[in-house]
C-alpha cells in the first residue's frame, strides 16, 4: 500500500551516509510501492531560559536531518524535495 502522502510516482532521493552535506549521496530510487523506515532525526537545537520559563527549538528547520530505511538501504536525506519524496512534506 502506498502512503497517501507520498507521490505515487518513481521518483528518487540524495541519500547520505552521515548527516553531512560533505559526504557523496547516493541517488536511491523511490518507487510507490518502496518501503520507507524513520529511524531517527538530528538537528542543532537552541535553548532559551529565564527566570520562568525554558524553551527550546530546532535552530535552522532547513537543516533537520532525518535518517532513513528505504527498502533495506540507510542513510540520511535533509532537503525539502527528498523529504516530500518519502511522504514527510516540510511545513510551517
Amino acid at each position: 500500500m502506498v502512503d497517501p502522502r507520498r507521490q505515487n510516482e518513481l521518483t528518487f532521493i540524495r541519500l547520505f551516509p552521515e548527516p553531512d552535506e560533505g559526504f557523496t549521496p547516493e541517488h536511491v530510487v523511490i518507487q510507490p510501492a518502496s518501503r520507507i523506515e524513520y529511524l531517527e532525526a538530528e538537528a542543532d537545537v537552541k535553548w532559551e531560559a529565564d527566570a520562568t520559563a525554558i524553551s527550546f527549538g530546532v535552530r535552522d528547520p532547513g537543516m533537520v536531518w532525518l535518517h532513513i530505511r528505504v527498502d533495506g538501504r540507510e542513510g540520511w536525506i535533509f532537503s525539502e524535495e527528498d523529504l516530500r519524496a518519502v511522504g514527510l512534506p516540510q511545513i510551517g
